[in-house]
């Protein structure tokens, strides 16, 4: 797989409460003149902010708990709600890249944390999402005042492909409600092998899922073509399933694997404007399985 492209936000900062204290925010010290030594002690422990994010991407897959070793709470409203699309894709945390933290001028102690938690399931689905909050140490603990995240959309999402006799394929997991996880389990243990293929003429399912999360309004779908230039294709008796960004599509069509015709698959990006493009093409005449992108 090929690694997706920088990403997009959509984080309304602005309309924050956080947005004042980022005005009057300036990078954390070591420690402070004059505070107290808990505080001090507490701002020399590096693992902070990986708590305080650790807590949030929890949050966001509607846990309550990040765990008995991360000390960082919710103060009431201070929880981001849950990201439902988090659950349809069984997500885990991934990676967390985070920003300097920043301390608010005028209130020792309060921190304002930034970054971008990367999620990613068993499976491979990914989702990234860009976060923003308010902490302070109290004691051991740390208290998280106020949090703000959105999802993140990478403008050149991967896609995965793969070939699947028509009569093998269950029915049900091309109805919603779409469920990722069950659509690529199946197809890792049904899908047709490229390198010891049938090249006898037969109903095959030709299958793209999505592997990262699409933004709202964007649309993915499959279409079939002589070649491999532009978004053109047939695309008859497709069908597109969408859970919360997780899209795949799905096309029946008759060939044969490893012999002409030789058939390009096109996996194609339509954007609420109505913009299209290709992000993955693959062939019946191939000698491994689909790369993506």
């Amino acid at each position: 797989m090929t690694q997706s492209g920088p990403l997009r936000s959509r984080l309304g900062i602005a309309t924050l409460v956080l947005a004042a204290a980022l005005c009057a925010a300036a990078p954390a010290p070591a420690q402070e003149a004059g505070a107290p030594a808990a505080q001090a002690a507490a701002e020399a422990v590096p693992m902070d902010p990986f708590f305080v994010a650790q807590a949030v991407a929890w949050a966001l897959r509607g846990q309550r708990d990040a765990g008995a070793t991360n000390p960082a709470t919710f103060a009431a409203g201070g929880r981001p709600p849950p990201d439902p699309g988090m659950r349809a894709g069984h997500m885990r945390l991934d990676r967390i890249a985070l920003d300097p933290v920043q301390r608010v001028l005028g209130e020792a102690g309060s921190r304002v944390l930034s970054g971008v938690i990367s999620q990613r399931s068993a499976l491979g689905f990914r989702a990234d999402s860009s976060f923003i909050t308010r902490y302070h140490a109290a004691g051991a603990r740390l208290v998280i005042e106020q949090t703000a995240a959105e999802p993140l959309y990478t403008p050149l999402p991967q896609v995965e492909f793969s070939f699947v006799a028509a009569a093998d394929l269950r029915p049900d997991l091309l109805r919603p409600p779409y469920e990722p996880h069950s659509l690529k389990a199946y197809l890792l243990n049904h899908a047709a092998d490229l390198d010891r293929p049938d090249r006898t003429p037969r109903a095959y399912v030709a299958v793209v899922l999505g592997m990262d999360r699409l933004a709202p309004g964007d649309r993915l779908s499959l279409r079939v073509s002589d070649t491999a230039d532009g978004t053109g294709g047939r695309s008859d008796g497709m069908v597109r399933l969408d859970r919360q960004g997780w899209q795949a599509a799905a096309l029946p069509l008759a060939f044969a694997l490893q012999a002409p015709p030789r058939l390009f698959f096109k996996a194609v990006l339509t954007a609420a404007d109505g913009h299209e493009r290709v992000i993955g093409t693959f062939s019946n005449m191939v000698t491994r399985r689909p790369a993506t992108n």
